[in-house]
């Protein structure tokens, strides 16, 4: 699997994210070898939590779902890497999205938005469109994050069936 291993040197060591400093409050549970392998489980569970979690709109995603990665055991680089889905250039209109989505799930009118970083703008427009904002981020979130987990589970098996072939064209040319 080139993927896998194009992944694996992406991805920072077991020993560099158990050193962080940030993370050592958390001990003896980040030893658990599962939040670092490359298997077809932990990487769909990590992509799962890294999207859904990419689309909550909280400071501090990419902290959720480290801890629930640990939680649930699943590939701790892969969930922390994908909260990064939103990032300073795709945060405004991915957001502007989930608003209009859950506006028009709410039968709430879409009212066009200028972002403003004052606490007046958070007072007048954020407070008022945050039922909009809250149910269109988690319709996106929980959609992505399951397309996530099936779409790895998918690469995962296509890739398996590939190695496979490939295995076989050998053994006939051995064979022949």
């Amino acid at each position: 699997m080139k993927f896998k291993k194009i992944l694996r040197s992406m991805l920072p060591d077991k020993h560099t994210v158990q050193q962080h400093h940030q993370l050592r409050f958390l001990g003896r549970i980040m030893e658990d070898s599962d939040m670092f392998h490359l298997t077809r489980r932990s990487m769909a569970g990590g992509s799962a939590t890294g999207l859904f979690f990419a689309f909550i709109p909280v400071p501090g995603q990419t902290v959720l779902a480290v801890l629930v990665a640990i939680f649930f055991r699943v590939n701790l680089p892969i969930a922390a890497a994908l909260t990064w889905v939103t990032n300073p250039l795709t945060t405004a209109p991915l957001f502007f999205i989930a608003y209009k989505l859950g506006a028009t799930l709410l039968g709430h009118p879409v009212h066009p938005i200028q972002f403003e970083m004052t606490w007046a703008w958070i007072e007048g427009t954020l407070m008022n469109i945050w039922p909009a904002l809250v149910t269109g981020s988690l319709i996106l979130a929980t959609v992505s994050s399951i397309a996530g987990y099936f779409m790895v589970h998918l690469l995962w098996r296509m890739a398996v069936i590939q190695k496979w072939e490939k295995r076989k064209q050998t053994r006939r040319k051995v064979d022949k």
